[in-house]
């Protein structure tokens, strides 16, 4: 990502909900309508701030009962995982991206995060949906970890980009203040289009 000449806003400038000031007791992350799949560390006491991992999954399901490597890398790291449940890739992305925000927002309400540590990820058309939501809320999110699929910020080849959605101040703040990963495979059929997606952020 190079720097442009937009003035940067000042980082966590937006705030869905607040962060309490003192650690709040952990509550049960569900509702009759919206679900969430949350891991705490054991380790978390409340007392040491988090980071926040943020997980936009391709399929209905969660993710930590099959993967326990996730649950050490989040153990080791000090980060806290919350997945939206019954958001895969067949769902409005629009509702992905409002489960996502609405994670964000609860887990700031129950727990001491770090905002200096707050990132977002996904697979295959979660990666999508999670690249392009880094990008328009840049302010909260401190970067971005896409697997086998993402959407770039703007109009590379057929893919049209966020236009509109890409605001000129969060694209700058994404550029000069926050992190990006992209990981492909040799199998992945997105491979291409992921390495030319790479190559926009880094012009």
């Amino acid at each position: 990502f190079a720097a442009g000449s937009e003035p940067v806003p000042t980082k966590k400038r937006r705030k869905l909900g607040g962060a309490q000031e003192k650690p709040p007791e952990p509550a049960e992350e569900s509702s009759d309508r919206y679900k969430w799949e949350v891991y705490v560390p054991e380790a978390y006491d409340g007392k040491v701030p988090y980071g926040l991992f943020v997980y936009i999954n391709a399929k209905d399901n969660g993710l930590l009962f099959m993967f326990t490597e996730w649950k050490e890398a989040m153990d080791k790291n000090r980060l806290i995982w919350v997945l939206g449940l019954e958001a895969g890739n067949e769902v409005d992305p629009l509702f992905r991206h409002a489960l996502a925000l609405e994670g964000f927002n609860q887990m700031k309400k129950r727990y001491l995060i770090d905002d200096d540590r707050i990132y977002l990820a996904g697979i295959s058309g979660g990666g999508r949906a999670a690249s392009m939501l880094s990008i328009m809320f840049a302010d909260l999110f401190d970067g971005c970890f896409t697997y086998l699929g993402a959407s770039p910020h703007r109009k590379v080849g057929i893919m049209p980009g966020l236009g509109s959605l890409a605001k000129p101040q969060m694209v700058q703040l994404a550029k000069q203040q926050n992190r990006f990963v992209f990981l492909t495979t040799d199998g992945d059929f997105n491979r291409e289009q992921v390495k030319s997606i790479f190559d926009a952020y880094v012009q």
